[in-house]
């Protein structure tokens, strides 16, 4: 698809494009309504399957769970790292320092001054 996307570029370039924006944001709102009505069908399957979570909590997880398809594999190990460090009463000011430890240096140095 690449290859014929590629042997085809001036073609596409040459085309003039029109865009009907009344076509562009009905198919966003389709979007919309096609992701919601998933979701909801999937807390439906979760509910009917025994689980006892409100549609809004399913929502926030679902919507949550979704970030990582777009966030790198570091982001993730910080985020996981500072929440799990929390729950066993490290303060906020703390995590930063653990998870950056550049900042503790500059934070030290900024102290003494």
């Amino acid at each position: 698809m690449f290859l014929k996307t590629v042997k085809g570029w001036p073609i596409i370039v040459g085309f003039l494009w029109k865009i009907t924006w009344l076509f562009l944001f009905s198919s966003l709102g389709l979007s919309v309504i096609a992701s919601v009505l998933s979701i909801k069908a999937a807390h439906i399957l979760c509910v009917a399957l025994g689980g006892k979570v409100s549609f809004s909590r399913f929502l926030y997880i679902f919507c949550l769970t979704q970030i990582g398809r777009y966030l790198p594999g570091r982001v993730w190990h910080l985020v996981g790292f500072s929440g799990l460090i929390e729950r066993e009463k490290v303060k906020n000011s703390q995590v930063k320092h653990i998870c950056f430890p550049g900042s503790a240096e500059h934070h030290k140095n900024n102290r003494e001054r």
